[in-house]
């Protein structure tokens, strides 16, 4: 069985608080549904990127990585009450394009079944 770091431990609890705080305490009209995908830590632990996605339109998703950079030093706190840590990293939010990148193959998994009717 593998163990894990005592990093990614800290990564995986920061994605639970920073998923909790998100969706119940962020309360901005401008919030699009986000889902936290994953944190990476650096290894002196005062920088975390935060991975994310975020479902509807671009206008949506824009306006939402905007919300959450604004509200990055309240998240902060969120995360200081939560974890006991020496310095609480600074957050980079990352929008993650995996849906776009499902969509698109899904798209010519299509094409190459449509080729295959008209071939046989």
């Amino acid at each position: 069985m593998r163990s894990y770091t005592r990093i990614e431990r800290l990564e995986k609890l920061l994605q639970e608080v920073l998923a909790e705080s998100i969706s119940r305490r962020i309360k901005d009209p401008k919030l699009g549904f986000v889902t936290v995908m994953g944190v990476q830590l650096s290894k002196d632990l005062h920088y975390a990127k935060v991975t994310v996605t975020v479902l509807g339109s671009e206008q949506i998703q824009e306006e939402t990585m905007q919300v959450l950079d604004r509200a990055s030093n309240f998240l902060r706190e969120e995360i200081s009450r939560e974890v006991r840590m020496r310095y609480i990293p600074e957050l980079k939010f990352v929008r993650s394009d995996i849906f776009e990148k499902q969509a698109r193959l899904d798209e010519l998994f299509s094409l190459i079944r449509k080729e295959e009717k008209y071939e046989n």
